[in-house]
């Protein structure tokens, strides 16, 4: 799609089981931008992904998550294996913007109780660039 000098394309990223799954990436005015929706690291997004101005990528730390007897998981342990197997943990976020050779990183998609400083932790192990970790209202 384009509108007012912007190229907006559909990617497809990992978020089994829900098929088909979308990031999208954003061009004009001399500027790319990714956001990752929710998915898994995949190499299609960080094949899209490359030299991005800013990723913006998905974060879901599956360790912050809660549980309660009939939440559609029986355990605890079953719905965090569930839920990290798609989407990004923290580990992951600086290796696919590093992979990416994004210029910046702004994570976003947190699970409630998640801190910033330890997401921005968890991504420095892999990634210098500049890294925002993002809150209601945030600008980029």
């Amino acid at each position: 799609m384009e509108a007012g000098g912007v190229t907006v394309s559909a990617l497809l990223v990992e978020h089994d089981p829900v098929r088909p799954a979308f990031g999208y990436h954003f061009e004009g005015g001399g500027r790319r931008i990714v956001i990752s929706g929710d998915t898994r690291p995949c190499e299609n997004l960080i094949r899209w992904s490359q030299g991005v101005d800013c990723l913006i990528h998905e974060c879901c730390e599956m360790a912050k998550t809660s549980w309660y007897p009939g939440c559609g998981w029986p355990s605890l342990e079953e719905k965090v294996r569930d839920l990290a197997s798609y989407h990004t943990q923290p580990d992951d976020l600086g290796r696919v913007a590093e992979s990416a050779r994004a210029k910046k990183l702004a994570v976003t998609h947190l699970m409630p109780g998640s801190e910033p400083r330890t997401l921005e932790h968890a991504a420095r192990r892999h990634f210098a660039g500049p890294l925002v970790v993002g809150s209601d209202l945030l600008e980029v």
